[in-house]
């Protein structure tokens, strides 16, 4: 049975986690209760190397603590918030979070992005001159 992400299985007797409806646990702490004799206490959280909540085999199931499990999870959100281009004049390597550059690339008329204003004037003069 599917929670979330999570998938619920019916807990096998002498499983001393918490259980949902009296009857059903998450498969990933079952699976580790089965291999390690742990079941994760207040503070303690089982985390999913590859990040897939469906892949509970035990060799991608590490327990740690809650504050670890919000760093993993906030340092991949934030490396997978990031984007990777170049200045639209001088094609200087810029790493932005995608939502300011799709801000800029609409803030400005050129569909391109610069390191500062000075390279977007220096793109605006030159696209200028070369129309004329």
């Amino acid at each position: 049975m599917k929670n979330g992400p999570y998938n619920l299985v019916v807990a096998p007797k002498g499983y001393p986690g918490k259980k949902y409806r009296g009857r059903y646990a998450y498969e990933h702490t079952v699976n580790f209760w089965k291999a390690k004799g742990i079941v994760p206490n207040d503070g303690y959280e089982i985390h999913h190397k590859n990040m897939d909540h469906r892949d509970n085999r035990i060799s991608n199931l590490i327990l740690v603590t809650s504050m670890e499990h919000k760093k993993i999870h906030s340092d991949i959100r934030s490396e997978q918030c990031r984007i990777e281009t170049n200045c639209g004049y001088c094609a200087k390597k810029l790493i932005m979070r995608k939502g300011d550059l799709n801000m800029k690339l609409k803030a400005n008329k050129f569909g391109k992005v610069f390191c500062d204003r000075s390279c977007g004037a220096k793109h605006q003069f030159r696209g200028s001159s070369v129309a004329e």
